[in-house]
């Protein structure tokens, strides 16, 4: 799924493509008019006032600061539910994250806030369990003295949701947040990855599993993976990336992985937003396709399911085109 902003029009677009369709595509170097199916998304008229923030088994979740509300979206059916910011306008979003917990059978919403009152490290992370109506109900929330980058969705990785974070001694760590229990806890990034650097890192999933992408001074991108989860000593980096379609830059990594086909090609989306490349590790080449006329914002793995958010309210409906400022 593809979340972008038409250069012309200036208007957010979300289009789907096939993961076939998507490689024949990488492998041409361009897109047909065909291959992608443009979905209309609830609110689209707020164009840069909504957000595309992640999704999870089917759902997709967005944000909306015009309106100051999340709200659950399926694709597939094009039901949607408004789900009300339950801290009204006291604090801003850091990250958030969307989970689906066997356990119990419901899907959890995870928000991190900043905290205005206090300083900038900061944060409140609060854990909404969505109910049998997809109603939120605060389940668990903790205080903790963190810095978290940009407002980026969580990694879902062995049952855990994962962002990069910085604490006040600036060294950094991976939060992550177990969606069965609520509980967070730190994650230490390969030994390997510098504590003194102030940038970020990128998290992602290969094969299955966490990794975590790390440029250095050579302009080197390291791609590093968590064999055992919870265990430092078994990260392994399988993966040294220097071509410079994936790494344009020195000390930190220029690009964020998408996918891994298959056959062991990789798929990244360039940090300018313009372009995906498809690196393959065996003869360490590298293919670029630039999306006409489009800025690429987010591209997220996502399946289609017929999972409904109980709303009954769908876009295209009535209520769908109420005047912006009715909520």
């Amino acid at each position: 799924m593809f979340h972008t902003i038409n250069r012309k029009s200036k208007r957010r677009e979300i289009n789907t493509i096939g993961y076939d369709s998507l490689y024949s595509s990488v492998q041409l170097g361009e897109f047909s008019g065909d291959v992608f199916v443009k979905n209309e998304f609830p609110f689209e008229t707020l164009g840069k006032f909504v957000e595309f923030l992640g999704h999870c088994d089917g759902l997709v979740y967005f944000w909306s600061d015009h309106r100051r509300l999340f709200f659950l979206w399926n694709p597939a059916t094009k039901e949607y539910k408004i789900i009300p910011n339950p801290r009204e306008n006291k604090y801003d979003i850091l990250v958030c994250g969307l989970g689906y917990d066997c356990k119990i059978g419901e899907y959890k919403l995870i928000i991190v806030w900043r905290l205005r009152e206090t300083n900038k490290d900061r944060c409140l992370f609060e854990v909404y369990t969505l109910g049998t109506n997809l109603n939120l109900c605060k389940s668990s929330h903790a205080e903790i003295d963190i810095v978290l980058g940009g407002r980026a969705s969580g990694v879902l990785a062995s049952g855990a949701l994962h962002w990069p974070a910085i604490k006040r001694s600036r060294s950094k760590f991976i939060f992550s947040l177990d969606i069965r229990d609520d509980k967070w806890k730190e994650l230490e990034p390969p030994k390997e990855v510098p504590e003194n650097k102030s940038l970020w890192m990128k998290l992602g999933v290969l094969e299955g599993l966490l990794c975590v992408l790390d440029g250095d001074h050579q302009g080197q991108l390291g791609v590093w993976v968590m064999q055992d989860y919870g265990i430092q000593e078994l990260w392994t980096k399988p993966y040294t990336i220097t071509h410079e379609k994936v790494m344009k830059y020195k000390y930190y990594a220029t690009s964020k992985l998408i996918w891994s086909f298959k056959n062991g090609e990789i798929l990244f989306m360039s940090i300018g937003g313009d372009k995906l490349v498809l690196y393959d590790p065996k003869y360490k080449s590298a293919r670029e396709i630039s999306m006409a006329h489009t800025d690429l914002t987010s591209v997220v793995n996502y399946s289609e399911s017929l999972v409904s958010v109980n709303s009954g309210t769908y876009v295209g409906g009535n209520q769908e085109n109420q005047k912006d400022d009715s909520v």
